[in-house]
């Protein structure tokens, strides 16, 4: 792996951009970073969950960081950022997360996505954002690839709800609540979401559709065999009870995935009712 640069001072995940030794440009999640051990599992599922369902994310996949790792004339447990804050130490080497990364594209804005050749994927994406609980749907979590004419989902390192602290007692909690009825994806995610849907009206119907192939495909088994591709060296650093009650509560989402569609487009009305 070469490391080319890292960026601390954009994201609180501090990724670092490498080219992985079959020469694939990535952008890597390492353990131990700053926001902790569970972003390498909400990265693996949430991409594996897009890939089921047919959302169009960048390929990924399971690295490993190193002291092999060069960065420059230097080695990863020698980057520091522009502040000189030591930023990779070997507390970060092991098993990682990483996503290709894409050239030629840009961050999310309206002006640029009426010509999309997968434009009916937003649709799909803000459901995704449902089941997965994801309140960081910011324009730099979407690139628009004019090259290809597509637009790609990236970046789920803060999802599930309590995002990167996550644990048996906060899944219980939600659905006990039933938290599928929460508006707070819609609201928080408002400022993408209106553009979206200023350009491409949320079609109920369709969506109701789209749920019902989804439940088809995230079954109880589909969910179970992609935690079981997680890798074992990250076993470490959770309980087997939290990541029981993280499959538990997906299912619970996909179960109720109907209601979901119903509160998007409770949310969405109420959206536009306050900006008209």
């Amino acid at each position: 792996m070469a490391i080319n640069k890292c960026y601390a001072e954009y994201a609180a995940t501090c990724p670092i951009h490498c080219n992985l030794n079959d020469g694939t440009m990535a952008i890597v999640k390492y353990p131990n970073n700053l926001e902790g051990n569970l972003i390498l599992f909400n990265e693996f599922i949430s991409y594996k969950i897009a890939e089921v369902i047919g959302l169009k994310v960048p390929s990924f996949g399971i690295c490993e960081l190193d002291g092999r790792a060069a960065f420059g004339n230097e080695y990863a447990s020698q980057i520091k950022s522009d502040s000189n804050a030591e930023i990779i130490t070997s507390d970060n080497f092991g098993i990682c997360f990483y996503s290709e990364f894409i050239r030629n594209t840009m961050p999310f804005k309206p002006f640029f996505i009426r010509d999309l050749s997968n434009l009916e994927n937003f649709q799909l994406m803000i459901i995704f954002d449902h089941i997965i609980y994801n309140k960081d749907r910011h324009p730099g979590n979407i690139l628009i690839s004019p090259v290809e004419n597509i637009f790609y989902a990236i970046d789920h390192s803060h999802v599930f709800k309590n995002q990167c602290i996550w644990d048996s007692i906060s899944f219980e909690q939600g659905i006990a609540s039933n938290d599928y009825c929460d508006k707070d994806i819609v609201e928080l995610n408002s400022d993408t979401y209106e553009s979206i849907w200023r350009t491409k009206k949320f079609d109920i119907q369709l969506a109701k559709k789209q749920a019902e192939e989804i439940q088809n495909i995230l079954t109880p088994k589909c969910i179970s065999d992609i935690i079981n591709q997680l890798p074992k060296e990250w076993f470490s650093y959770i309980s087997l009870t939290d990541l029981k009650s993280l499959e538990k509560y997906l299912n619970y989402r996909i179960l109720n995935l109907q209601s979901v569609i119903d509160t998007i487009y409770e949310a969405k009305e109420e959206l536009f009712h306050e900006k008209n």
